[in-house]
């Protein structure tokens, strides 16, 4: 089974901020910042998606342990669409270690027109992050119904189920609980 291959650690900064666009937008933000920060905070490595590999994880170690990221906000939930879980079943079944590492924050995007007051706004806002076997956030998610998350996700137009999956809430990961953000300081002092 072929895995992507790692992202540069270096990325180039914004010159200006730039406004926020629509929801798609704030959250691709969140879930690209959702996976540095972990990847910072637990000294892992990026992985790219590829379309050509059959596998694409966001983030692994140096020991081949491989991690799912996603972020909680103020719904206090999270979650996973089935075709990913059935992809990551495969994997795991290939004999691939797996972890969903769910970042919980605080942060009402909506109320943001810029990426970087925006970004400031998560980062003061985070809250704890949870770890989950895959096992684990596998049967987390199957003792759930499964339900219509995106109707304009990929071909949901011709088939129905396509787009469906799991919403999980995070008093089901509790016992995950790995580390509590509102201790840590990760932005600058004013």
């Amino acid at each position: 089974m072929k895995v992507s291959g790692l992202k540069d650690r270096h990325s180039q900064r914004l010159l200006f901020d730039e406004p926020l666009g629509n929801h798609g937008h704030v959250r691709t933000l969140v879930g690209d910042w959702t996976e540095d920060l972990i990847a910072r905070l637990m000294g892992w490595v990026r992985h790219k998606t590829d379309c050509r590999c059959d596998y694409c994880p966001d983030l692994s170690d140096e020991a081949g342990h491989y991690v799912e990221t996603k972020a909680a906000g103020k719904t206090n939930q999270t979650f996973v669409y089935s075709g990913r879980l059935a992809k990551d079943r495969k994997f795991v079944d290939a004999g691939h270690r797996l972890t969903y590492a769910v970042l919980h924050h605080g942060c009402k995007t909506k109320r943001y027109d810029m990426r970087e007051e925006l970004r400031e706004a998560w980062l003061r806002s985070l809250r704890c992050l949870y770890l989950i076997p895959f096992d684990d956030f596998e049967a987390i998610t199957l003792s759930r119904e499964e339900k219509p998350l995106n109707s304009k996700y990929g071909n949901s137009h011709a088939n129905p189920t396509y787009g469906a999956g799991y919403r999980i809430p995070l008093s089901l990961l509790e016992k995950f609980k790995t580390l509590d953000l509102t201790r840590v300081q990760l932005w600058p002092k004013a």
